[in-house]
């Protein structure tokens, strides 16, 4: 696998974090970037709920949508 080059900032910090967390840095990565996917993930489902409620009948139909499923 090729190696990849970090800013010395961020290299120092990845350091720092690995010993602080006794991770290798691969394992510190690897978590660093799922949790980013799974923050934008959850900023894309939050932005579209909101753009849903601004929508008074788009909202009225998500809630009456969910009287049905809660049964």
């Amino acid at each position: 696998m090729p190696q990849t080059r970090i800013s010395e900032p961020g290299h120092r910090l990845l350091r720092r974090l690995s010993a602080e967390l006794g991770l290798s840095s691969e394992e510190l990565l690897d978590r660093a970037l799922e949790l980013l996917e799974r923050r934008r993930t959850l900023d894309a489902v939050n932005a579209g709920y909101a753009d849903l409620r601004a929508d008074p009948e788009g909202w009225a139909d998500e809630l009456a949508e969910r009287r049905l499923w809660e049964g």
